[in-house]
């Protein structure tokens, strides 16, 4: 896997069962980047990448681990805190981060 940067991040509130599991394989199909589906504790409950090189472990090395697991913890709680808010006003939110990933 090669070493990069991953930035930018967007946090989208959604009714639990909005979207289908085989509707969310189409649309990351469809992109370039990461969609992330996790709860309020931050435990990733999905993990849809167009190419593994955009994550810093397998798909299902991160399924079920928390934010502050995966990566450094100010960046962790910065995201938490951002999917908290999201969820608490139902708004679209927006954050910008760097995060290296591969070797």
């Amino acid at each position: 896997m090669p070493a990069g940067e991953g930035t930018a991040g967007a946090a989208r509130p959604t009714q639990r069962d909005e979207l289908t599991p085989a509707e969310l394989d189409a649309f990351i199909s469809g992109t370039s980047d990461v969609v992330l589906v996790m709860d309020a504790d931050g435990v990733h409950r999905r993990v849809l990448a167009s190419s593994a090189g955009l994550l810093v472990c397998s798909p299902e090395e991160m399924q079920g681990k928390r934010l502050e697991e995966l990566m450094p913890a100010e960046t962790a709680a910065r995201l938490l805190e951002t999917v908290r808010e999201a969820l608490r006003t139902g708004e679209r939110q927006f954050l910008q981060y760097c995060l290296t990933v591969g070797d």
